[in-house]
């Protein structure tokens, strides 16, 4: 059971599909350190608009290819 202030990121394949400059997908281990990263979470929960930004620095593009849903739920 989650604790009290977790919080689940739900999300569609194209936040682990992303591609560098390189051609690498960034994958889910990726996605899970760019959710670690403090700067991600500095208010205790985590901030999407970042990780969209984090997502398109990555891909080094405008915006992204592939379709991007990104959502949290935490627990109270």
């Amino acid at each position: 059971m989650a604790a009290s202030d977790d919080y689940a990121l739900l999300y569609t394949d194209g936040a682990v599909e992303v591609t560098g400059a390189d051609g690498t997908e960034l994958g889910s281990e990726g996605l899970e350190k760019l959710i670690s990263e403090p700067a991600a979470a500095s208010t205790g929960r985590l901030d999407l608009a970042r990780l969209e930004e984090q997502l398109l620095k990555f891909s080094q593009q405008i915006r992204l290819v592939d379709d991007l849903t990104l959502l949290t739920v935490r627990r109270r």
